[in-house]
């Protein structure tokens, strides 16, 4: 089974697993509305794909690695 992190804080969150506040975001306005309703700056936005076991893409499409720093 393939499921993205926010999937599993949804799954914890069903069965009242504690995990730290966050949010999903599809755009860069709804990632600034998730960091306001956070209310705590600095905030981190992380980006989250299917990866394979060497922390690619799993459809290979790109060969860059799943997270980058920004900023």
């Amino acid at each position: 089974m393939k499921i993205h992190e926010y999937q599993a804080k949804e799954l914890f969150k069903k069965y009242n697993i504690p995990i730290p506040d966050g949010g999903v975001a599809f755009n860069p306005d709804e990632a600034k509305k998730v960091a306001e309703n956070l209310g705590q700056f600095p905030v981190v936005v992380k980006a989250q794909i299917h990866a394979d076991e060497f922390g690619y893409p799993s459809n290979r499409a790109s060969r860059k690695k799943g997270q980058e720093s920004v900023g």
